[in-house]
């Protein structure tokens, strides 16, 4: 619903995309794998879903819990700015995140203690995407894999 692509299931691990969708882009390893179509650009068009059947577990543990929920919220967090310009964003988040700090120690001093925690959780938020968003532009720039095809 965020980002315009219809996927049902962003969980699920299983994608495959035409050579012409994904050539020339780059993820970094583990960056937003729930959401690769949008920071991929994949448009409505040129996208579709085959369904497949998850079986019942039979044995092992899951490997999702609390700590992939937060996960999942730090990127829905960072996908817009994925999408629009990220190299920019970096450093706006940067800025961000230091004028936010500045600002928590003149509350936190002045007994305003519940501002100042709100503006430091802003700028843990300012950091972790000014992190994944290096993150896609590092990969952008020198991608660790590349396609080749075998005959």
């Amino acid at each position: 619903m965020i980002s315009g692509v219809p996927v049902h299931d962003c969980g699920c691990g299983l994608k495959a995309y035409r050579r012409e969708v994904v050539q020339e882009r780059y993820l970094p390893k583990g960056f937003m794998n729930r959401f690769s179509p949008v920071v991929l650009g994949v448009k409505r068009k040129e996208f579709s879903e085959v369904e497949i059947v998850d079986r019942v577990r039979k044995s092992g543990r899951s490997h999702y819990g609390l700590g992939r929920v937060f996960v999942v919220m730090r990127d829905l967090l960072s996908l817009p700015f994925a999408i629009q310009e990220p190299g920019r964003w970096v450093q706006r988040f940067r800025c961000l995140q230091w004028t936010e700090l500045a600002a928590a120690l003149p509350l936190a001093l002045s007994g305003w203690r519940l501002s100042a925690l709100g503006t430091i959780l802003l700028a843990l938020v300012s950091f972790s995407n000014a992190r994944n968003l290096k993150r896609l532009v590092e990969a952008r720039a020198a991608p660790a894999f590349r396609i080749q095809e075998f005959k």
